[in-house]
């Protein structure tokens, strides 16, 4: 698979996920509403829009938070208008017999780039709101992030192969 292909296919899976509502006794017994808001934004920036990520640790001014938002709330009505015209695209997708496949599969390519385009023009609009200075900051602050992202799956990597020797051990006194 190469990398657009699987580059797509995540994408249409996030937006699958996106529309998803499996269970809707469960949404009405979550949390308070400022915890959805939360887990909502922090969803979007980790996944949606990772660029928010590095906006997030730009000291922008009241005016640049309030113009971001502006774009960010804006687009995210659009999205929100368009997905919930894409609701069937999603039970359609479960079934690759059903006669509606191939055109839900379309749908779902569609609706990937659509969301892919959006997301990018979002970019662009947020970057223009930066002054010149946080711009230069950008390069440095991803740098950071991959750093700490590395030390993170590295933490990770030793915590799941130390468990791994601990139960290997335990294995090999008890035989």
């Amino acid at each position: 698979m190469n990398k657009a292909t699987r580059f797509l296919s995540l994408a249409i899976v996030g937006l699958l996920a996106m529309t998803a509502n499996a269970d809707p006794a469960a949404d009405a017994k979550a949390s308070s509403p400022e915890h959805h808001d939360m887990m909502k934004h922090h969803h979007m920036m980790m996944h949606d829009r990772p660029f928010m990520m590095v906006v997030h640790r730009l000291d922008l001014t009241d005016d640049q938070r309030k113009q971001i938002h502006a774009i960010v709330e804006k687009s995210e009505a659009q999205e929100k208008s368009t997905m919930a015209n894409h609701k069937d695209m999603q039970t359609g997708l479960m079934s690759p017999g059903d006669a509606n496949y191939a055109n839900s599969v379309q749908a779902a390519k569609d609706a990937a780039v659509a969301h892919i385009e959006s997301t990018s023009q979002d970019n662009v609009a947020i970057y223009s709101v930066l002054t010149a200075d946080q711009k230069a900051k950008i390069p440095q602050i991803i740098d950071e992030m991959k750093k700490h992202m590395e030390d993170h799956h590295q933490k990770m990597k030793q915590h799941h192969d130390d468990k791994g020797q601990k139960s290997g051990s335990s294995e090999q006194h008890t035989h």
